[in-house]
């Protein structure tokens, strides 16, 4: 090795022992172990040699337990390590069992790393210990699952767990029956506390419903930032009327959410379970069908903050503009939006009062004027309110001849075939006029923001 090798080593083992202060709760006096073992003279072997030394099996000195030194770990991806992951993973959590122990960092080399299994991060034997696993970035240190194959973060003896940080690494998996990511157990059996997941990106190519990206079911005072997270949804306009969920939050309370939940047919998914005082803040939205969907009644106090939101709507071209899907659907629950940047106004929510339930605006108010009575055909109704919006109508049972709207009712569409379904904009004051035979459609007004 010449000099300059040396530099470089020299620095990179220095930017290393920076990084880990500021990234976790590792003593300095620990790290400077660290640089002392990383940077020692030798002979035979480089500083960058040393630092991939670090954390080999038996070496009691060792403050990095570094995958690359395990037997049937293959960083090209073309054979499986799931038997040299499981023995790494055992000696991580050995060298975090107890809470104030000597904080081995877990580190993943820069590999794709093949899985032919699932794969759990189980802490059931570190309870309060906590623990870093630190990737080489999220596209240097990947995870690749074979099909139906998943990673999940759990406790499988039940119960909390406390204090894991997940860093800087890529998983990529094609699981149909759930998630590329799951943390807590699906049957909330368990419970991660204080866990952190940062500069993670997460991909599941399932694209089907039931499928996830991220699928969170027992979390608490904790942080996903910087994630990525995709579901499998690859159309251009996110006309995916049928997908998974990029992110899925089953069971998450008073934790944030921050990065690009996008890829599926719904960007961000609120179901089953008690999900309560989460911020979700400045979310990336888009190549989706839906922005947010949630139908779980326990889902409340959610707050989203800011954000750029672009979904499938007519704005967006191609199979939306026949088929569109909406930036917030609600059925149960109550969910707080703040100053959002929607690239739409069109589809913020579909109008129907069972499709925007308990929705509040950055203003507090509701999302949904009152909807006036449909009229008799070819009877006027005024928009009164101050606001513009959206005028929905459904429910068709016989065919709607013609839906004129606007100043004086002047611009007409139609027909509008039993079944269908029409949305027209109306400005303060402009007119809506309906000719149809039969009964009444079902009309449903919503304020654009």
């Amino acid at each position: 090795m010449n000099a300059s090798d040396s530099k470089v080593a020299l620095r990179f083992a220095h930017r290393l022992v920076a990084f880990l202060l500021v990234n976790s709760s590792i003593s300095a006096l620990t790290l400077s172990s660290v640089l002392a073992e990383t940077i020692a003279p030798s002979s035979r072997r480089s500083s960058l040699s040393q630092i991939e030394g670090l954390g080999r099996p038996g070496s009691a000195s060792a403050n990095i337990v570094s995958l690359a030194q395990y037997p049937h770990f293959d960083p090209t991806g073309r054979l499986p390590s799931d038997t040299a992951v499981s023995a790494w993973w055992q000696d991580c959590i050995a060298a975090n069992r107890e809470s104030g122990s000597s904080g081995k960092v877990c580190y993943l080399p820069p590999a794709k790393i093949r899985m032919s299994r699932s794969f759990a991060f189980d802490f059931s034997g570190n309870r309060d210990g906590g623990g870093l696993i630190l990737g080489a970035g999220q596209n240097g240190t990947l995870f690749i699952f074979d099909d139906g194959a998943s990673m999940s973060v759990i406790n499988s003896r039940g119960g909390g767990v406390f204090y894991g940080t997940f860093q800087n690494f890529g998983v990529i998996a094609n699981n149909s029956k759930g998630p590329a990511v799951m943390l807590g157990q699906h049957d909330f059996s368990d419970f991660l506390n204080g866990f952190a997941l940062r500069d993670i990106f997460v991909k599941n190519r399932a694209g089907v419903e039931g499928s996830s990206g991220i699928e969170v079911n027992g979390f608490g005072a904790g942080q996903l930032n910087n994630v990525t997270t995709s579901a499998g949804c690859t159309d251009d306009h996110g006309h995916c009327p049928v997908g998974g969920d990029s992110l899925l939050l089953r069971r998450a309370q008073f934790s944030q959410f921050s990065g690009s939940f996008s890829g599926g047919k719904n960007g961000i998914a609120l179901r089953d379970s008690y999900s309560f005082g989460n911020s979700i803040i400045s979310p990336d939205i888009e190549v989706v069908y839906n922005g947010i969907y949630q139908d779980s009644a326990y889902a409340n106090a959610n707050s989203v903050y800011g954000g750029q939101w672009s979904w499938c709507t007519r704005g967006v071209g191609g199979p939306c503009r026949e088929n569109m899907g909406f930036a917030i659907v609600s059925k149960a629950g109550s969910l707080i939006v703040n100053n959002p940047n929607f690239s739409f106004s069109d589809s913020v929510t579909d109008g129907r009062p069972e499709n925007s339930v308990g929705i509040l605006t950055t203003r507090g108010a509701s999302i949904g004027v009152s909807t006036p009575p449909v009229a008799a055909s070819g009877s006027i109704v005024t928009n009164v309110t101050t606001r513009r919006v959206a005028a929905t109508l459904f429910g068709i049972t016989a065919r709607l001849d013609n839906v004129c709207y606007g100043p004086a009712a002047g611009t007409c569409t139609g027909p509008v075939a039993t079944g269908g379904t029409v949305t027209v904009i109306l400005q303060p004051n402009d007119q809506l006029r309906l000719t149809y035979a039969g009964a009444k459609p079902g009309m449903s007004w919503s304020p654009i923001q």
